[in-house]
């Protein structure tokens, strides 16, 4: 079980980065179009 409570933090940190990107993506889409 301790291999899943060190995966936490890399899923959580993955979950931001994509979050973030995609609200990147979408608030520049419409600026381009």
């Amino acid at each position: 079980m301790e291999g899943v409570l060190l995966l936490l933090p890399v899923v959580g940190i993955a979950l931001v980065v994509m979050t973030l990107i995609f609200f990147l993506l979408t608030w520049m889409g419409p600026s381009n179009g």
